[in-house]
């Protein structure tokens, strides 16, 4: 009795202390990623929902020219330093679709343009397609609005020393 106590209470210390943990990361190794002056500081962001969204609300895993960049946990935002110029970003989500509840991967792809010394503001809003699943698009926003998102998210990686607040 006093042995499955002891587990509950290990269990429940573990859960507490990894919630603390982000779960978004940004591959260092990625060729488009640069610590050079011209970088653009591009913020990808990934607000919460405002429901339960199943498959979906697991990490989104974006790639930069087809090659994996990071992962964005719901509820945070991170930061890379990007070399300028044009670069396709593509959102991969896991959703369940149709009657039967399958599970599938979705895609979806946008170019964006970096300027040297530019910043970018990068939200991952879910669209639900309803029986189609759920899948995520990418919009640029402004300063302001990134920052009012930011409020409420958890900032990972680089952001956590340059928050969206500063």
């Amino acid at each position: 009795m006093h042995l499955l106590r002891a587990i509950a209470c290990l269990s429940l210390i573990s859960a507490f202390l990894l919630a603390g943990c982000a779960v978004t990361r940004v591959d260092g190794a990625h060729p488009r990623v640069s610590s050079g002056s011209e970088a653009a500081s591009v913020y990808f962001i990934r607000p919460w929902t405002e429901r339960y969204m199943g498959f979906a609300d697991n990490v989104i895993a974006v790639d930069a020219d087809r090659a994996f960049l990071l992962k964005l946990g719901k509820g945070e935002y991170t930061l890379a330093r990007l070399q300028p110029g044009p670069v396709f970003l593509a959102a991969h989500s896991d959703t369940s679709w149709g009657h039967s509840q399958l599970i599938k991967e979705l895609t979806r792809e946008r170019r964006f343009d970096l300027a040297p010394g530019g910043t970018y503001f990068i939200v991952f809003r879910p669209f639900d397609g309803e029986f189609r699943g759920v899948h995520f698009e990418m919009a640029s926003v402004d300063r302001a609005e990134a920052q009012e998102l930011g409020r409420h998210l958890r900032a990972a990686g680089a952001a956590r020393s340059t928050p969206l607040e500063d």
